[in-house]
């Protein structure tokens, strides 16, 4: 089991280049904007590739992608875009926020479906990944100054989670709507000094 195969890898596994097993293009974890491209969410490998992919390394289970909360922004044109740049450093920043949509939480119910047809009759289960909570931000959201705003003002932090909490909290109702075997959430909450927020605070 690993939610997370490199590009490059997957290309040894199978052959040929299908993206990673987060997303068909670019790759949301090294912050690579190809992957939330037009204000989209992360498009998945397609669900062939990733059940060829398990099958050469006996990995049990196919996993679809919900752990980023879409989060826009108007960009220069008018038009909503991922926020992908760390911009949002302050409560006037999140004021012009466009919070999840309903058709943000289809997009990905659709990915699900599809992938849980793919499976049908192979013996592999579909994971669910979401609630990653705290990645997005100090990834795409705010940037290094997610870890200021902590202390700075934490009331605006608390919001920004709740909004998080809605969305994942409509993905995974719609999602038991579905069906799917195994819910992953995670997030990166330490290294190996310690927690990178304070205990206390973080508790």
């Amino acid at each position: 089991f690993e939610h997370y195969i490199d590009d490059k890898i997957v290309e040894e596994i199978i052959g040929y280049n299908v993206g990673n097993t987060c997303a068909a293009v670019g790759d949301p974890y090294k912050c690579d904007g190809r992957s939330s491209a037009y204000g989209d969410m992360i498009v998945p490998m397609h669900p062939k590739d990733f059940k060829k992919v398990a099958n050469t390394i006996c990995q049990d289970s196919l996993m679809v992608v919900a752990c980023y909360t879409p989060f826009r922004k108007l960009n220069d044109e008018g038009r909503p875009e991922l926020i992908t740049d760390g911009s949002v450093k302050s409560r006037k920043d999140w004021k012009k926020v466009i919070l999840p949509t309903d058709e943000d939480v289809k997009d990905r119910m659709n990915y699900l479906a599809m992938y849980k047809e793919e499976i049908k009759g192979t013996g592999l289960a579909i994971t669910l990944q979401v609630g990653n909570m705290f990645v997005p931000f100090y990834r795409s959201l705010s940037g290094n100054d997610f870890f200021w705003l902590v202390h700075d003002d934490p009331i605006l932090i608390e919001e920004i989670l709740d909004a998080e909490v809605d969305y994942f909290y409509k993905i995974v109702t719609e999602g038991i709507k579905i069906g799917f075997d195994v819910m992953m959430s995670g997030d990166d909450l330490a290294h190996k000094h310690g927690t990178m927020i304070d205990p206390d605070t973080l508790k």
